[in-house]
């Protein structure tokens, strides 16, 4: 008999009980009703419900769009009772676990060994010896009930919270079977203990959860090992392990998963080690928003996703009080290339793959006698969005702003090139600038100075050298007076050379001012400098009055600005929003043609437009006084709160409000990126509210709390034809002298795609830690694909941080000498793949070692040739 037909291998469907498809309270009450359950378990299991319905699914890795929940059988009985006799199981069932070789296991290389079937244990056993030692193996339903103080200390509240993310909330609330093991202070176990768990049904789930305590310098080497039957239907696996390792503990958990490519598997696994504790993962695994689109930091204003970093602020909506706050970024997370559709609304718009969520309004169908209640809110995927749907944008922002540093600019030493009829020579012009002067941080008057100069001002220089500034403020405008006031009041410089359609500024101190503040470039090529966004709304406001004074215009509809830069406008776009103003969309105002201007034919380029509008238009600060009387009379006061005859605005703040979607624009696969978030799971991008991923749910994570702990990662992924290994490893150290190392390997084989996330995580106050990460990838062919995804957050300055990555391919000249001794293609292929993945076999028992290799050679056969 095969590898392949061993772990394929299905039974009839034999169930003593399945419950129906579908998730309800009803299902949740009745799994803790089977299992006999005291009431704070089950008061456990519906908060986990809770939760699994507010939260939305994960959108930063693989897709899970293909995961159809609804049909999914999330208990199902085994038809066998659990014994501790191996000959007591009925035949069907002792056939499929003998073909995975656990009775054989069990005889030679462990000391006690666990079989979970669907949702129920039907195997456990633990040598006499170690029970007369006082270790504890249960499976965890039996250990609800005899053991229930320990497992309320230690069951999913600190390790892993139920609220982590919707998995595992779903998994507090169906979780059955598993292991509890609890090994007392100095005993050390010598040979594994072990636990497999077997899917056989069709569209079914299985949840086990594993809960390891392991005392003080006591040590424990627990193995799990997981497979599921082939369907052509979606299954899912969502388990959680649990690990407590105590002062000067040691444990090692080695897993080797070979789900089936219809099976999801999104375990979490989490482990808190305190003081010196080591805690060794071994793993073998068989089995968004695109980068341009801006982040609103509270620091460094918008950001391009791609580019943010773990520690950034960010806003984020808190849900109860309706308004935006700060929060961190705690992860960044590149989540390959996706198909991405554009979304537009409100003036906004932002490019998202189809499983990314929104904050959707929705009405309820209630007697229209009834006003209570008409409205709701939910987290839902853009590909369930539609035009003309009403999702929630963000109408203001936090205050939180401060003045910009202006950099020095010295008038000492300052000379310029001078001649006379005998000679060239420099002369000192010092004294030019001894009355010349500009505040140390920046002002209102200053940014309305800076966005006059950013509509109609330009630096010209000569070649000989110098400069000057011009701003095209024409003698008839009522602006002029106040430029050339502002100019005197903000640096001492009275304006003496004018015309009539311009000003000239002589000071090469205010053009270093200007260009080393980011303002410069033509009319095609100025931008707004990062740091404006950044500013107290005040002088935000004041920047956009300036650009209204020089470039724009005031009609009932709103504040229009004209320019031929559409990035211009787009860094004008994010400003408004910043400021809680209403925006359009950049349209084209005049196509580029040719045209006279005083009695010369130019070429016009593109000019380009946007509308600023709704009521905070009011607060800017225009010194024009035409501008002033136009702006009491604008009639648009867009609040966000309505939508043709529809009125949520209990809903609705002054910092969230929510808009009809305009259009959802298909467009082709780009790179897409994703955050975590601490706390609330959202945050605003391009002016719209969108939901992160939560945290991470399938790597293992080791929490070091306590001073010399220690974690050790080594793990593999085998990325096959049509399956995306998605694997890695988190560790976070808060305490002093700690020390981690992870070591991943992945192969890529027949368009299988691998992908590597580690994280690294060093408090503050964590010193001498020190921590290596690497990462090696094997591509065997050219259609497949690795990704490696580090993240490195270090606040503590003695920290030792090592990371390395190498990606290769087979040699030809490796083929050739293998070859060469008298070995096939496939063969030498083999053993290259056998000698890349060693490290994990040789820490794991001879069988599983055996097993391992026996699982690559079978993803080898059925992918060469």
């Amino acid at each position: 008999m095969t590898m392949q037909s061993q772990l394929d291998h299905k039974n009839p469907e034999r169930l003593r009980f399945k419950t129906a498809p579908g998730l309800t309270e009803a299902t949740v009450r009745l799994i803790s009703q089977k299992k006999n359950e005291p009431a704070w378990m089950l008061k456990i299991r519906l908060r986990g419900l809770a939760l699994w319905n507010e939260k939305p699914l994960p959108t930063w890795g693989p897709d899970l769009s293909g995961l159809d929940l609804t049909n999914l059988i999330f208990y199902a009985e085994p038809g066998a009772q659990k014994t501790n006799n191996w000959d007591d199981l009925p035949d069907e069932i002792k056939e499929t676990f003998e073909r995975l070789g656990i009775p054989e296991a069990e005889r030679n290389v462990l000391a006690g060994t666990g079989a979970q079937l669907e949702s129920n244990v039907v195997y456990h056993k633990l040598r006499e010896d170690l029970e007369k030692k006082g270790v504890i193996f249960l499976d965890m339903d039996e250990a609800v009930h005899k053991h229930p103080n320990l497992v309320k200390q230690y069951f999913m509240n600190r390790c892993v919270p139920i609220a982590l993310h919707k998995f595992s909330a779903l998994h507090a609330a169906v979780w059955s079977g598993g292991s509890f093991i609890y090994v007392p202070k100095n005993t050390k176990i010598e040979l594994p203990l072990q636990a497999y768990f077997r899917m056989n049904a069709e569209r079914g789930g299985q949840f086990e959860h594993t809960l390891i305590i392991v005392d003080e310098g006591a040590e424990l080497h627990y193995v799990e090992g997981c497979s599921a039957v082939q369907y052509t239907t979606s299954a899912l696996h969502a388990g959680c392990v649990e690990i407590y390792v105590k002062p000067n503990a040691r444990m090692r958990y080695s897993s080797i998963e070979n789900w089936s490519k219809n099976v999801y598997n999104l375990n979490t696994k989490r482990a808190i080690v305190e003081r010196a504790g080591i805690m060794e993962w071994v793993n073998g695994n068989m089995g968004c928003l695109t980068g341009d689109t801006k982040v609103f930091t509270n620091l460094r204003g918008p950001i391009p996703i791609s580019e943010l970093r773990v520690g950034d602020s960010i806003y984020t909506l808190e849900e109860k009080t309706k308004r935006f706050v700060p929060s961190t970024v705690t992860n960044t997370i590149y989540s390959e290339r996706k198909r991405v559709y554009k979304i537009k609304v409100a003036g906004r718009d932002l490019k998202a793959s189809g499983n990314h969520p929104f904050l959707k309004m929705e009405r309820d169908i209630i007697p229209h006698h009834l006003r209570k209640g008409r409205f709701r809110t939910r987290w839902t995927k853009l590909d369930h969005l539609k035009k003309g749907d009403i999702i929630a944008i963000s109408k203001s922002l936090p205050d939180s702003g401060k003045p910009y540093r202006l950099p020095l600019i010295s008038s000492k030493n300052r000379k310029t090139q001078s001649k006379n009829q005998y000679n060239k020579f420099e002369m000192k012009i010092d004294h030019l600038y001894s009355n010349l002067s500009y505040p140390p941080y920046t002002t209102n008057d200053l940014m309305w100075f800076f966005g006059i100069f950013v509509g109609d001002g330009n630096i010209w220089k000569p070649k000989r050298g110098g400069g000057k500034i011009n701003i095209a403020i024409p003698e008839t405008s009522d602006l002029r007076k106040q430029l050339i006031l502002t100019i005197k009041k903000l640096f001492n410089y009275v304006v003496r050379y004018q015309k009539d359609r311009f000003i000239v500024i002589n000071s090469n101190i205010l053009i270093e001012l200007l260009e080393k503040t980011g303002f410069r470039g033509t009319a095609k090529t100025k931008r707004l400098p990062t740091w404006v966004y950044s500013l107290p709304e005040s002088q935000r406001l004041s920047l956009l009055a300036g650009l209204l004074d020089s470039d724009g215009h005031l009609e009932k509809g709103g504040m229009y600005l004209t320019s031929i830069s559409k990035e211009l406008l787009e860094d004008v776009r994010l400003l408004a929003l910043s400021c809680g103003i209403g925006i359009s969309r950049i349209f084209v105002h005049r196509k580029e043609r040719n045209m006279k201007i005083l009695n010369y034919i130019v070429h016009a380029n593109n000019s380009y437009r946007i509308l600023l509008n709704g009521k905070r238009v009011l607060l800017i600060p225009t010194k024009s006084a035409t501008y002033k009387r136009k702006l009491k009379s604008l009639t648009t006061r867009r609040s966000f709160s309505s939508s043709h005859g529809l009125h949520f605005c209990s809903k609705c703040s002054d910092h969230l409000g929510f808009a009809r979607i305009d259009e959802i624009i298909p467009l082709d696969i780009e790179p897409t990126y994703d955050i975590e978030v601490e706390g609330s799971h959202n945050f605003v991008a391009n002016g719209i509210l969108v939901h992160n991923s939560a945290v991470t749910m399938l790597y293992p994570a080791s929490v070091l709390l306590g001073e010399n702990a220690r974690s050790d990662y080594l793990g593999i992924a085998f990325a096959g034809k049509g399956q995306h290994q998605d694997t890695g490893a988190k560790v976070f150290h808060r305490a002093p002298n700690t020390a981690s190392v992870v070591k991943a390997k992945s192969i890529s084989i027949d368009g299988g795609i691998s992908t590597f996330r580690g994280q690294v995580a060093v408090a503050k106050g964590a010193t001498d830690t020190k921590t290596s990460v690497s990462c090696d990838a094997l591509i065997l062919d050219e259609h497949s694909i690795s990704n490696t995804v580090p993240t490195m957050q270090v606040n503590e300055q003695t920290a030792s941080v090592v990371h390395e990555a190498t990606v290769g391919k087979i040699a030809e000249e490796q083929l050739f000498y293998l070859m060469s001794r008298g070995l096939t293609e496939e063969q030498a292929l083999k053993l290259i793949v056998q000698g890349f993945m060693e490290p994990v076999a040789k820490r794991l028992p001879l069988e599983y070692a055996i097993e391992l290799n026996r699982l690559i050679d079978l993803e080898m056969e059925n992918a060469i040739g």
